[in-house]
């Protein structure tokens, strides 16, 4: 399934104290989530044609690393 596809249906239920899961998580990689933003230079000059495909490719590598697994838990 390519980063553009999802599944046919209704989503699927978020399992029973997914939210504090959530939570969890986003607290426990909240720094690091601040330093990889902060590298980003997203708020300062425009970005170029390439410094945006860039991002985007790193973008999509992220992702599609750990989507197969999120689907199977959300």
């Amino acid at each position: 399934m390519n980063m553009m596809q999802r599944r046919p249906g209704p989503p699927s239920p978020r399992p029973a104290g997914a939210g504090s899961l959530l939570a969890a998580l986003r607290e426990a990689t909240r720094e690091e989530h601040e330093r990889l933003d902060a590298g980003l230079a997203l708020t300062g000059a425009p970005l170029t044609l390439a410094a945006y495909t860039d991002l985007l490719c790193r973008f999509h590598g992220a992702h599609a690393a750990h989507e197969p697994v999120l689907d199977t838990l959300f």
